[in-house]
């Protein structure tokens, strides 16, 4: 770790200090397409930004908040194109290709941007606390089920690609992470609009579906299409499989 860095701990920065893992980090990109921009979220110190750099040149940007890093990745890097904003403020249709170490305290935001954003982007690479990884990518248990964990498993494949320890950062976080990677399904929904259906599905989650859908849409309907999938009329959303879910939504959309 450099001398000259700077831990701001309101943009919960940590950074990678090993340099295999960045290498690895940076190979499980797949650009199949020469001209394919490559745009890397929070590059900070440039661990891995170094390497994104020497690959793929003028097809990649980065997005940095901090304007300290801004500045020292443009001094450190002849013609790197760094944007200096707020990721989720960015409009990132031009991308194929996504990657970032992303800070613990925005992954849901990143999260659901990448997914309501998706249409174009090939592949996402992203290293996340393991916990979040966990609770929003595998949300496994029910209790885990929200509308951004469905959309994530509706339009993306999933996959861990390795675990990453603690010791592999500065400062030292108090968790490890992971680096996974999302594939888009390309599925022909708005996912923007199943988002909000889901909002609406997922209100109340003390209520039932009934309950929290009867304010947008008419009992009947939605008693009919309980019916019609075998679901029963006390189920919680988080009761749900997912495509079950999705089914109500299209029958709804008819």
């Amino acid at each position: 770790m450099n001398e000259d860095n700077i831990y701001k701990k309101k943009y919960g920065q940590n950074f990678l200090i090993n340099e295999d893992l960045c290498k690895n980090i940076v190979n499980s990109l797949k650009v199949k397409d020469d001209n394919s921009l490559i745009l890397e979220i929070g590059p900070g110190d440039g661990a891995i930004s170094k390497y994104l750099y020497d690959k793929y040149k003028d097809n990649f940007y980065c997005v940095e908040i901090d304007e300290f890093y801004v500045q020292k990745l443009k001094n450190k890097y002849k013609n790197i194109q760094v944007l200096q904003g707020n990721f989720l403020k960015l409009d990132i249709s031009k991308y194929k290709y996504i990657i970032g170490n992303i800070p613990y305290y925005i992954t849901s935001d990143i999260l659901l941007k990448l997914a309501l954003d998706y249409k174009n982007i090939n592949q996402i690479v992203l290293m996340i606390q393991e916990d979040a990884y966990k609770r929003i990518i595998v949300a496994s248990k029910k209790e885990e089920k929200t509308p951004i964990s469905i959309i994530l498993k509706t339009f993306f494949a999933s996959s861990l690609l390795y675990k990453v320890s603690k010791n592999n950062f500065y400062p030292v976080p108090n968790v490890s992470s992971v680096v996974f990677e999302l594939i888009p399904n390309k599925i022909d929904i708005d996912c923007k609009d199943y988002y909000n259906f889901l909002l609406k599905c997922f209100s109340s989650k003390r209520k039932t579906l009934i309950n929290n859908l009867i304010k947008f849409y008419k009992k009947e309907k939605i008693e009919e299409l309980l019916e019609k999938f075998n679901i029963s009329k006390l189920g919680r959303p988080e009761d749900l499989l997912n495509n079950e879910l999705l089914n109500i939504y299209l029958e709804l959309k008819k």
